[in-house]
């Protein structure tokens, strides 16, 4: 018992460190129409909201690619999508695992998601970029929480 309340004490703490970030913003923006096994390109915005450069972790974000579960990808009766990509599993980052985006600088990256999101169904689905990373900012470090737009895209 006493296991499982430190467990939940410890969740709680890590939940309430990461915070939604207003320092980053990320948007997403696709075509309207993709054919079923076919590329479906995702054009990807991170955005410096602060007046001061910052230094975003790359590892579990776009900057790297789809190299873990980026999209929230539902179907057009609301049945998740599940990620089949790679997982990667690293040790401590280190500097040159950062990317520094100075104030109001806009960093753009593009990717197939249909390498890592198998779609099967025709249909509208909504997709977004959801994501937490490391932002170093004002002289310290914070786990930050990041959500983009949601788009809706017919899948024929």
């Amino acid at each position: 018992m006493k296991l499982l309340l430190f467990l939940l004490e410890l969740c709680q703490i890590t939940l309430s460190n990461t915070q939604n970030s207003n320092v980053i913003n990320a948007k997403i923006t696709a075509q309207q129409n993709f054919e079923i096994n076919q590329p479906a390109l995702l054009s990807i915005e991170i955005t410096n909201n602060s007046e001061e450069t910052v230094e975003l972790l790359q590892w579990n974000t776009p900057l790297e690619g789809l190299h873990c579960k980026l999209l929230e990808i539902t179907d057009s009766e609301g049945k998740q999508i599940p990620y089949l990509g790679i997982i990667v599993k690293r040790g401590n980052p280190k500097p040159k695992h950062f990317m520094s985006i100075k104030a109001g600088e806009k960093v753009e990256v593009n990717f197939d998601f249909s390498e890592a999101y198998k779609i099967t169904s025709p249909g509208i689905h909504k997709i977004q970029l959801k994501f937490r990373t490391t932002l170093k900012h004002n002289k310290k470090s914070e786990m930050i929480y990041c959500e983009s737009n949601i788009i809706d895209v017919n899948f024929k």
